[in-house]
């Protein structure tokens, strides 16, 4: 009986020894991540291709924020010939998980690309185009990425709201614009995201941040957001109120296959009722 006794101390104490060894690689591991990804951002800037060619695997999916895919092959080349072309490339926020003794990591952050003017010296087309498009509206769907590629604008130096500060640019330079709307997700995994909505009409307020698991599609996110402000806006008193309408409307738009957002009404309205913490499972 003692004998079992001692073995089962001997254990007690080895476990939170092996425990904080395994963290310890983790986190190691996690900054070594960090490193590279920040490495890598830098060399994709200055086009260095041995060391992209270094970073990236062999089986790379490179998806961009259009939705495009490239290899391996294909996303360097694109760089080669101009076609991916990064001016600056902010790196806001880096969160790396490490897992297995550092043998594996998982990332997910946020960062600001800044797109070049053309080689001839002009603006990007869309600097031309979209100011007129805005000229005509009252409610524009603007991130702080959105106004950047699109306008030009940026966040003031400093600020601790950055949506805020573009967003007061823009209507600034559109007197006209009386709400500027946004979602902001982070992403936990392939399959699960979080989202909030934003909104600025000369004050800033947000909902809070939804889980979606599994996410199944994310096709179609933005237009239901829109459409389900648009919705909020004539059936609520205030804008707060269709802002979330708008932002459960495309966290459950995440849930469905396809293009269109077959929820209902009273199926978003159950979410905000009863569920404005809890994952949304469909």
């Amino acid at each position: 009986m003692k004998k079992h006794s001692l073995l089962l101390a001997l254990l007690l104490l080895v476990l939170p020894v092996l425990s904080f060894a395994q963290n310890k690689k983790n986190a190691a591991a996690a900054k070594q991540v960090e490193a590279l990804e920040r490495q890598r951002f830098a060399a994709q800037v200055s086009k260095d291709y041995t060391l992209l060619d270094k970073y990236f695997a062999d089986d790379l999916v490179y998806t961009h924020s259009n939705g495009k895919q490239d290899n391996k092959t294909s996303y360097i080349q694109s760089i080669r010939d101009g076609k991916s072309v990064y001016d600056k490339i902010d790196v806001e926020t880096v969160n790396v998980r490490a897992y297995n003794d550092g043998q594996a990591a998982v990332v997910n952050g946020t960062i600001t690309i800044t797109s070049p003017p053309k080689p001839d010296g002009q603006l990007n087309i869309a600097h031309n185009v979209m100011p007129n498009l805005v000229a005509g509206c009252d409610v524009v769907v603007c991130s702080e990425n959105d106004a950047n590629d699109l306008f030009g604008i940026r966040p003031q130096a400093g600020t601790d709201n950055k949506f805020a500060s573009v967003s007061e640019q823009l209507m600034t330079r559109f007197p006209q614009i009386k709400q500027v709307i946004s979602t902001r997700r982070k992403t936990q995994s392939a399959s699960h995201e979080r989202i909030k909505g934003q909104l600025f009409d000369g004050a800033y307020s947000e909902t809070p941040y939804y889980d979606i698991t599994p996410v199944v599609d994310r096709i179609g996110g933005g237009d239901a957001f829109l459409g389900g402000f648009i919705y909020g806006t004539l059936k609520y008193a205030t804008p707060q109120e269709a802002l979330q309408f708008a932002v459960v409307a495309s966290a459950l738009k995440h849930t469905i296959h396809g293009d269109v957002n077959l929820v209902t009404v009273a199926e978003v309205e159950h979410v905000l009722q009863g569920n404005t913490t809890g994952r949304l499972v469909r």
